[in-house]
């Protein structure tokens, strides 16, 4: 049977989501304890973790940099200055793969700062992420049970 376009999307996006978060985070570091970024804009994690009793564990990991942008507090001509030459860039297809992250981040803080969500709509949205799931979940044992049906139908 022809594979399900939908289903296969759905879970390559899932697993691009979980190879992301395992290697953005090394495993002896999900844990840490880490002080919330006041000023600073980047943060270099050291090669020893810093547990919640402040003692220092040695890791054989490598540092990594975890860079956090600020969010605007308003919306002003120079962002959308930029979120539009971004934007046409995109629509023209002359885009780096760095310029459509941060047209990405653009579009969210613009979403934010322009029209935020009610507390309907976020309600609303966590709903339709949880049935889109659910559906997922359906659609895949349905492709499952296509595909057992076809090689037994097969077999005799």
């Amino acid at each position: 049977m022809k594979n399900n376009i939908f289903v296969a999307r759905l879970a390559r996006s899932a697993a691009a989501t979980v190879m992301v978060g395992a290697t953005a985070i090394p495993s002896d570091q999900a844990n840490a304890f880490v002080r919330p970024p006041e000023a600073a804009q980047e943060f270099a994690s050291p090669k020893q973790a810093l547990l919640p009793e402040l003692e220092p564990q040695a890791s054989t990991r490598e540092t990594f940099v975890l860079t956090m942008a600020q969010s605007p507090s308003e919306w002003d001509k120079k962002l959308e200055k930029e979120f539009r030459k971004l934007a046409l860039g995109e629509a023209n297809g002359t885009i780096s793969a760095q310029d459509v992250s941060r047209l990405e981040q653009l579009s969210r803080w613009r979403d934010q700062l322009i029209c935020p969500q009610t507390v309907d709509e976020t309600l609303l949205q966590m709903k339709r992420d949880r049935l889109l799931i659910r559906m997922e979940s359906l659609l895949q044992e349905y492709v499952e049970l296509q595909e057992a049906t076809a090689q037994t139908g097969a077999a005799t």
